[in-house]
């Protein structure tokens, strides 16, 4: 886990957590959209990631399967 998302999880879950068994509502609607912001960006990366590949492959001529 890198510092932001520690930072994210931070705001939903107070420090002072008494150690229930379960997450109240607002902890939980917001890790909810923590983890939905996580997952859009780890994906916009990884399709950019793979078109700089895909870019780069054919730059150098190799092969680049559809």
């Amino acid at each position: 886990m890198n510092t932001a998302h520690l930072d994210e999880v931070a705001q939903c879950v107070s420090p002072l957590y008494q150690g229930e068994g379960d997450l109240n509502k607002g902890e939980s609607v917001c890790l909810d959209r923590c983890v939905n912001k996580f997952m859009l960006v780890n994906t916009m990366i990884a399709k950019i990631s793979n078109d700089i590949g895909t870019s780069l492959a054919k730059d150098m001529g190799l092969e680049v399967p559809q």
